[in-house]
């Protein structure tokens, strides 16, 4: 249904002042059951009128009906919908006094047997179809009225009662007067229901503790008291909700359960827990709860709950009581826990699980607090910041505290401690005094009571006093300080420093455990200049120091080692000494002595161990010493003091020879220049060959050389000579040596080598390990007047430079010519073919400008061919007709003799006589000479000759004239002559100039 139509049934149902309308007419269930037990299903109402608000429709009007006995009742009927559903609320102001009379008698019975009267005013009565929805515009303004109305019947007044109850009530929670009385009517016999009366205002707030929904359940029994309470306490909100009845005696019960918690700057949590109260992280209380009672010190909200420690189920759980109070609403101080149920075994609880069970304190690195026994303990939960004042113990507390009796090492003790949270744990107790041994005395600081013991976590494991320590004040052996004692895995640790006369400054490292001590220390005995005196081979040498030494600049300590140890208990006193001679090889052996007697100081000690180390001591310290090497590791620490040189002794005493004896000084760490020294002043060899022996000692260079230059005083070029003469280090360490030495780079390093005879060789070895280039080593050694040959095979065999490489250097950095460097090159190398190329490329010459170099540089006439025709086949591949020609004619350029040229050509080819005379005439020799060569070399005739020479194109008048020069006769000639002009007016053909075969003759260079 829609408004509109609810709106055309109810405006159709008022005629004039008249309202008339059967239950059945709006089409609700609900509405028809109201009329049905109201009005026998029909709503008559005189005096009506309509009001059409927005969503709601009024109709009032005076009924024609009697309403809980009551005749001539003014109504106000109010329709709406309710998910499209017509509903209706009807509202109906009572006499001011009064109520129905079966309610005033319930009221009676009760409050008569409470001895307590009351009043009723303001009375009204709200009938609704449904439930939650506001009351009647009509009533709203009465005081009493409620804010939602349920569905029914309601009857509400003011409640106005007075007796000892109400005072008694009042006294606790502050005034609550009027009350809003509700009762909702039984629909079948409009009986009461349950009479229910809530206080108008919120009461005010007693101090941390505020009201809410407080209400009144009024029954013959009893008076039930309903509540929500709100405990405000460090910041956090514990939300409660309970209750409880009023006896007719003035006794009651009334207490609240915990249901939510709101921490600062949080999301309300619905909980029945207090998790983390006031920030303790891993504190948990169960059940919390507050009870309200009275005493002669005022008005008592008594606080509780329990927190648990195990888990749940174990047969050792133990279940700890919280209680607290809030007296007359002052702010609570603490609440405080203690053993409810289960008890902690014989031994006692271990404190980490307290720990564990009351907060997130971290323990894995405090592995000691496992070890701390708890025999009886009390929690206090302090909830103000300026903590709880134990009135007992008058020890303030603070945060999440214990008061506790602790072991821990078989000490009891005392103790209280407070939980930081996320940081740690402090704790701080006392135990008795401690007199042990007659000698020890343990107090704290001001002597007048037993140490104090404490617990501090937030220091971090890591810190030198550790997190479990005593602070006392302890007196032993004429030593009395104030320190601090650092609990370890089973004991107590501390330590003291003492300065005794021959014992030196030790540190006594103590523990405290069963009230019992025990310390420890090792010590450095210092006999001053006492010794004990060695002998080698029945010889007198020196003696062992037994005090400290100062050597050089290096302070050195005694070499007697040992250790002092104390166990007191309250009956026994024991101190043991022991040491042990063990100085650098020499023969160990201990000595121990024992005291059971009290001492009053150690200043006596020192003398009584002496000579019993002495006498201990003589035989093996005089035993003859086998091994030199031990006897100079002795005299190098200081530990021996010799009363011989020690050259003498190693020379004959020993009995070394000189290159023995330098290994030996070697080996005992001796300088080379200690060494150098030592050996060329007792050994007679040692002055002229003193560079090999310390080489054959295991010297390195650089030692060898300091020891020439700077220990014996040798001039530069003599220490040199006798560094390299003497060394089998290879040359890169001798060059190093000298370099770091002498502070030279590699101009005076070539210089001293070249003054020093060394070969172009050596030199440039030298500069190469210096990391000098081929260009840079190639200058100096040609600036130090080193031959051109001894650079090329420095550059050839160190340097591993090609002949190509090499024209280059010399011709770039050197500015040699070519025939020097082909020269230089020919005695290194001596291959021709690689020689003429590097000659080609590095001056870019032409192959017969080659040929003519390769000639001056005193290459033979056929290396000079083979290097030529190399050089062709290079440049123009198997092509030999035209190679063949290359050679020919850079020999005829290169100034040989026709005989040299055909001599040449005849080494690098085989080929037939006519190829031999075209090669003579194109290489520009005269056709004279080469009529003559053929002639007098090939046999030919002179018809031949010319025959040949015209078929190359030779002219007439110079094979004529040739002819003649080679001397044949002129009937010849004339022969000739006519032979030519047959050739030229007939023609004869080409030549058969016949193949070329190359001849290799590289086995011959």
């Amino acid at each position: 249904m829609d408004f509109a139509t609810l709106q055309s049934i109810i405006q159709t149902s008022l005629n004039d002042d008249i309202f008339k309308i059967r239950a059945e007419s709006v089409g609700s269930s609900q509405i028809s059951r109201v009329m049905n037990l109201l009005y026998n299903g029909e709503l008559l109402l005189e005096q009506a009128s309509l009001t059409t608000m927005e969503n709601r429709l009024i109709v009032t009007g005076r009924h024609t009906v009697d309403i809980l006995g009551q005749s001539s009742l003014h109504a106000s009927y109010e329709f709406f919908l309710v998910d499209d559903n017509p509903q209706i609320t009807i509202g109906i102001i009572l006499p001011d006094d009064w109520i129905p009379e079966r309610l005033r008698a319930v009221l009676d019975e009760i409050f008569r047997i409470f001895q307590c009267t009351y009043n009723i005013s303001d009375s009204g009565l709200i009938i609704s179809s449904v439930s939650d929805v506001i009351p009647p515009l009509n009533v709203s303004h009465l005081p009493s009225v409620p804010l939602t109305i349920p569905q029914g019947f309601l009857i509400f007044s003011s409640f106005d009662g007075t007796g000892p109850v109400f005072d008694l009530l009042e006294s606790i929670l502050g005034r609550l007067m009027p009350l809003n009385l509700r009762n909702l009517l039984n629909t079948e016999d409009f009986t009461p229901g349950p009479i229910e009366a809530a206080v108008q205002l919120n009461l005010p707030a007693l101090g941390p503790i505020s009201f809410s929904n407080t209400r009144f359940v009024f029954q013959r029994e009893g008076l039930a008291l309903v509540n929500d309470i709100s405990l405000d306490i460090g910041n956090e909100i514990l939300l409660l909700k309970g209750g409880g009845d009023v006896q007719p005696d003035s006794t009651f019960n009334i207490s609240f359960g915990l249901v939510g918690v709101r921490k600062e700057g949080q999301q309300e949590v619905i909980t029945n827990e207090w998790v983390d109260p006031l920030g303790f992280t891993g504190l948990t209380i169960r059940q919390f709860g507050v009870r309200i009672g009275v005493e002669t010190r005022g008005t008592i909200f008594g606080m509780f709950g329990e927190v648990a420690l195990g888990q749940e189920g174990d047969a050792d759980q133990i279940i700890l009581e919280v209680g607290g109070e809030i007296i007359n609403g002052n702010t609570p101080q603490a609440m405080i826990a203690s053993i409810r149920s289960g008890n902690p075994s014989s031994g006692g609880l271990a404190l980490t699980e307290i720990i564990e069970g009351l907060s997130m304190i971290p323990i894995g690195d405090f592995p000691i607090l496992n070890e701390i026994k708890v025999e009886h303990f009390e929690v206090y939960i302090v909830l103000t910041p300026e903590g709880y004042r134990h009135p007992v113990n008058n020890v303030t507390y603070y945060g999440l505290s214990l008061n506790t009796s602790i072991s821990l090492f078989g000490l009891s003790i005392r103790a209280d401690a407070q939980f930081i949270p996320d940081t740690g744990i402090k704790a701080i107790g006392e135990l008795g005094q401690f007199n042990l041994g007659g000698v020890l005395e343990i107090t704290d600081a001001s002597g007048e009571r037993g140490p104090t013991f404490q617990i501090d976590t937030t220091r971090g494991s890591e810190q030198d006093l550790g997190y479990v320590y005593l602070s006392c004040k302890l007196s032993l052996f004429g030593l009395s300080t104030t320190l601090e004692a650092k609990a370890e895995q089973d004991h107590f640790s501390l330590f003291l420093d003492y300065s005794v006369q021959g014992l030196g400054n030790f540190r006594l490292n103590c523990l405290l455990k069963n009230e019992e001590f025990h310390g420890s220390s090792e010590i450095t005995f210092d006999f001053g200049d006492r010794t004990i005196p060695i002998s080698v081979g029945g010889q007198l040498i020196g003696g062992v120091n037994l005090g400290s030494q100062t050597v050089g600049s290096l302070q050195l300590a005694g070499h007697v080692r040992g250790k002092i140890e104390v166990h007191l208990s309250a009956q026994t006193f024991q101190l043991s000494l022991s040491g042990n001679l063990s100085a650098l090889g020499l023969p160990e052996f201990s000595v121990e002595i024992t005291i059971d007697e009290s001492l009053e100081d150690l200043s006596n000690l020192t003398e009584i161990f002496y000579q019993e180390l002495v006498d201990q001591a003589e035989e093996l310290i005089r035993t003859p010493l086998e091994n030199p090497a031990l006897l100079l590791e002795w005299t190098q620490s200081g530990v021996v003091n010799l009363t011989r040189e020690v050259g003498d002794v190693l020379n004959n005493v020993y009995r070394l020879s000189i290159d023995e004896a330098a290994k030996k000084l070697n080996q005992a760490q001796f300088s080379s220049i200690q060494a150098a020294q030592i050996l060329t002043a007792h050994y007679r060899e040692g002055d002229r060959l003193i560079g090999s022996f310390l080489d054959i000692g295991g010297y390195g260079a650089r030692e060898i050389l300091e020891a020439l230059h700077s220990g014996l005083g040798w001039e530069v070029d003599r220490a040199i000579r006798e560094l390299v003469a003497g060394s089998t280090d290879n040359l890169n360490s001798v060059v190093h040596a000298i370099v770091e030495v002498f502070d030279w780079n590699g101009d005076e390093l070539a210089d001293t080598f070249n003054r020093l005879g060394y070969t172009a060789d050596k030199i440039g070895n030298g500069l190469r390990i210096l990391n000098w280039n081929a260009e840079r080593i190639t200058q100096q050694l040609h600036q130090l007047g080193r031959s051109i040959n001894e650079v090329t095979n420095f550059l050839k065999n160190h340097m591993r430079l090609n002949t190509n490489d090499i024209s280059k250097l010399f011709k770039n950095e050197l500015g040699l010519n070519e025939i020097d460097t082909t020269k230089a090159l020919k005695d290194a190398f001596r291959d021709v073919n690689v020689i003429a190329v590097a000659i080609k490329e590095a001056w870019d010459k032409q192959i017969s400008e080659v040929t003519g170099i390769l000639k001056g540089a005193d290459f033979n006439l056929n290396a000079v061919a083979f290097g030529t025709r190399y050089l062709g086949e290079l440049e123009l591949g198997n092509d030999q007709s035209r190679i063949i020609e290359i050679v020919s004619k850079a020999l005829a350029l290169a100034e040989y003799s026709l005989e040299d040229v055909v001599q040449g050509i005849k080494f690098t080819y085989t080929l037939t006589d006519e190829r031999l005379t075209s090669l003579l005439l194109i290489s520009d020799f005269s056709p004279g000479d080469v009529a003559k060569y053929a002639h007098e070399r090939l046999n030919w005739g002179a018809e031949k000759i010319s025959k040949v020479f015209v078929q190359f194109d030779v002219e007439t008048d110079s094979i004529i004239e040739g002819l003649k020069q080679a001397e044949f006769p002129d009937v010849d000639i004339q022969k000739a002559n006519e032979k030519i002009r047959e050739v030229l007016s007939i023609g004869s053909g080409s030549v058969n100039l016949g193949g070329i075969r190359v001849r290799d003759h590289r086995d011959w260079f």
